[in-house]
């Protein structure tokens, strides 16, 4: 895959749980990945939901030791999302 993943691409790799592409695709461009990650857990009424916050669980697991801020700045943009000054807006954080 190139550096630059179409959302469509993007979109491919979550519906078909394909975690060793979307691995690959984190290795290329981690904010990107979290940027399209949050925004389909964002959508609880898609199907991709439940496999975007599989896929947060397995980039933690896989790259967690080796990039903790990158995991650290998800939580906390989601805690932070949930708090009243955040606007209460992320009530589906995975």
């Amino acid at each position: 895959m190139s550096k630059s993943v179409s959302k469509a691409a993007f979109n491919q790799l979550i519906a078909e749980k394909d975690f060793a592409g979307l691995l690959q695709v984190f290795d290329q461009d981690a904010p990107t990945v979290r940027r399209l990650l949050t925004r389909i857990t964002y959508s609880p009424e898609t199907l991709l939901h439940g496999n975007a916050i599989e896929a947060f669980c397995f980039l933690s697991k896989e790259r967690g030791a080796a990039h903790p801020q990158f995991f650290r700045e998800i939580i906390r943009r989601h805690v932070w999302g949930m708090n009243d000054e955040g606007g209460n807006i992320d009530w589906s954080a995975p």
